[in-house]
């Protein structure tokens, strides 16, 4: 099993979505990816962003993403002891190609007024650091529909999400590279099933109390082809280990 951390990790004074954070994460021997949740401003800015963020500046997302591109980078998403700035897709990026890592990067495309614009602009950035593995998903059909038939604009692994929400069909041959599983919504069969075709990323484990069962009962070379997207990276690591 993958281990992927969620914003990165954080510290007491790195908080998550921080450069250190990010940082961190892809230094760590045990971790094999970032995830993060991307947001277009009406600035048309790309930024990262977690919920936790949002609580810290005691912002709405609506009222961060109507600030302007100097607005945002005075925001602070530390504390009084250490100041961090919320990170652009380029910024990210940039940390990739700084640290010269293999670790891949799961970017969450969230609803925008401009889905298709949205979708434009990463891909254009993604081209321009084509050496990087990327996955995207999103919870927004539009953006989920333009990014099929966008594939040939940069490199990259196109992913469904699987929830309470969205049942997909399982037994249609869905032309995708991974499924995102929210939580634990599918029999042990239907798990076998997507693997012999596509990756499988897990969220929300933490609090499934079945998925430790699950992953026993999958076996060693099954498990290993399943990833956990998590931001409480100890807890999954201590519980189910990490095979790399």
């Amino acid at each position: 099993m993958k281990l992927i951390t969620y914003g990165g990790l954080p510290t007491k004074n790195s908080p998550i979505s921080s450069r250190e954070a990010y940082m961190l994460a892809l230094k760590s021997r045990f971790i094999t990816g970032i995830a993060v949740d991307l947001y277009y401003t009406n600035y048309k800015e790309i930024i990262a962003l977690a919920d936790e963020n949002l609580k810290r500046l005691s912002l709405t997302e609506q009222e961060l993403l109507n600030k302007s591109p100097d607005e945002i980078r005075r925001l602070n998403i530390g504390n009084m002891v250490k100041i961090h700035n919320l990170l652009s897709l380029t910024d990210i990026l940039d940390l990739y190609t700084k640290t010269q890592t293999t670790d891949s990067l799961v970017l969450s495309l969230e609803n925008s007024t401009d889905n298709s614009g949205f979708v434009d602009e990463v891909l254009s950035i993604l081209k321009e650091y084509s050496w990087v593995d990327v996955y995207i998903k999103s919870p927004s059909p539009e953006i989920y529909s333009y990014l099929s038939t966008s594939r040939d604009k940069a490199d990259f692994k196109l992913g469904v999400i699987i929830d309470s929400y969205n049942k997909v069909d399982l037994a249609l041959d869905y032309d995708v590279d991974f499924f995102s599983i929210k939580g634990n919504i599918l029999e042990k069969e239907e798990v076998e099933r997507l693997i012999v075709k596509h990756e499988v990323m897990y969220e929300n484990v933490d609090y499934i109390v079945d998925f430790s069962n699950l992953i026993a009962t999958l076996g060693p070379e099954l498990a290993e082809k399943i990833s956990v997207i998590t931001d409480i990276v100890a807890m999954v690591y201590a519980n189910y280990g990490v095979l790399l």
